[in-house]
């Protein structure tokens, strides 16, 4: 086997590891997805959350970036 086509297989099974490996960790993230979408929602109907906008997102990360908890 050449060395190209060495190479090529190993990326080729790299890139299978890496796909079967995000399908796990997917595959475990949904319990915390759900968790957060309910948590999301409850903040929703409490009326605690705002509007997007995109536009002041980066604004906004830099001001949050500088809150003392």
């Amino acid at each position: 086997m050449s060395a190209v086509k060495k190479k090529q297989k190993a990326a080729a099974e790299q890139e299978a590891q890496s796909d079967a490996e995000w399908d796990r960790t997917f595959a475990n993230s949904h319990d915390a997805l759900a968790k957060l979408a309910a948590k999301a929602r409850k903040e929703y109907r409490e009326g605690r959350t705002e509007e997007l906008e995109p536009d002041n997102l980066s604004e906004r990360a830099y001001l949050n970036s500088n809150i003392k908890t």
